[in-house]
């Protein structure tokens, strides 16, 4: 990638809502022992699996009929590593039109040891895009003010026209304010809930600037999976 991987602008939110990079998955308790056949010499784990959720590009997708119904698989990269993930009958019905090239998801099934393969893979039992887990896994979305040059006025008249567009979501703003005689923190209103989209966050950092700007996954991150 001559820009450097589609995933790094989501750095800091994926330690929050994944359980692990592809790198470092494995079915064995100890750790670096992720890719490792090693991990798999348990035969009930072989059967049930390990519950995961991870987050990456989709570098390819296929899909094919069976004698068992349709079924389609993706090749996950998070730029750590790769892994293939294959959804089954009803998931792959629900969530078909998502297994596109090129798309960043989040893959949340169990994984397991492909004897035919002889690596890991992933059964999906659920499919989002980033933006779609986002919205409906952040818990807050943290706002460090800065005036940047404005008056009161002013300055809350652009953060109205930036947040309105995008109200009516689940996640909570905290404002982390800063003046000469005090600082404090500010929860909006239920009314300001919004959507966290990649536009929202875009807007906000070019205004407050990117370091000012940070989505914080809680109670709903954590129903993800992890």
């Amino acid at each position: 990638y001559l820009t450097g991987h589609p995933i790094d602008r989501y750095e800091n939110e994926l330690k929050q809502i994944t359980s692990s990079r592809i790198a470092d998955l494995s079915l064995d308790p100890t750790p670096g022992n992720a890719q490792h056949p090693k991990g798999t010499s348990s035969g009930v784990q072989r059967r049930r699996g390990v519950p995961v959720v991870v987050v990456g590009l989709v570098v390819s997708a296929s899909h094919r009929q069976t004698q068992r119904g349709r079924m389609g698989t993706i090749v996950l990269d998070d730029r750590s590593g790769r892994i293939e993930a294959t959804l089954f009958s009803e998931t792959y019905e629900a969530h078909r039109e998502l297994l596109v090239a090129d798309r960043i998801l989040m893959v949340s099934g169990s994984l397991n040891y492909d004897e035919f393969r002889g690596g890991l893979s992933i059964r999906a039992d659920n499919v989002l895009t980033f933006e779609q887990a986002r919205c409906l896994y952040a818990g807050q979305l943290g706002l460090q003010i800065q005036r940047n040059g404005l008056d009161s006025s002013q300055f809350r008249q652009q953060m109205l026209q930036i947040l309105t567009p995008f109200k009516g979501g689940t996640t909570d703003i905290r404002l982390h304010y800063r003046n000469r005689q005090a600082v404090g923190d500010i929860l909006l209103g239920q009314t300001w809930r919004v959507n966290p989209t990649d536009e929202l966050l875009r807007r906000l950092g070019h205004f407050l600037g990117s370091d000012n700007v940070q989505v914080i996954y809680g109670r709903r991150g954590e129903a993800a999976g992890h």
